[in-house]
């Protein structure tokens, strides 16, 4: 990814793209990297990769959660992007908190281990990288 021109003064738009969503997307592509190999067969040996995996998993997610709370923050609009939020705005909240704070059971994770709510967050994440891409065009 490009790197956006350092602000002069005051830029949020900035703060939210290279200490939000860099570090979030550095995650995104480590989850994207090891999926494949963490579940390619029922191995014991695949165990340690499959941790790695959900580790990775945990902080993409719950940065993705910080990314969208920072758009909405900022009040940035854009109608395809805020639709997305929308449809599971609150099960990533729900989410996030649960990687940050301890919780006596799963219900608050499992829940995106729903086919459904991972594509919907990897088709935000798509939709944000493109996002932040056009503004460093400009």
């Amino acid at each position: 990814m490009p790197t956006m021109p350092t602000p002069k003064e005051d830029n949020p738009l900035w703060l939210l793209r290279t200490f939000y969503f860099v570090p979030c997307d550095l995650m995104h592509q480590n989850v994207n990297l090891l999926k494949g190999r963490a579940f390619a067969d029922e191995n014991p040996e695949n165990a340690d990769s499959q941790e790695v995996f959900i580790s990775f998993l945990l902080y993409w997610l719950g940065g993705l959660f910080v990314v969208i709370e920072g758009w909405k923050s900022l009040k940035i609009t854009e109608p395809t992007i805020d639709k997305m939020i929308d449809e599971h705005w609150d099960s990533l909240r729900q989410f996030r908190n649960a990687v940050f704070h301890f919780q006596p059971d799963d219900r608050k994770h499992v829940q995106f281990f729903d086919l459904a709510k991972f594509n919907w967050a990897e088709e935000l994440h798509a939709a944000l990288r493109a996002f932040f891409e056009a503004q460093e065009s400009r």
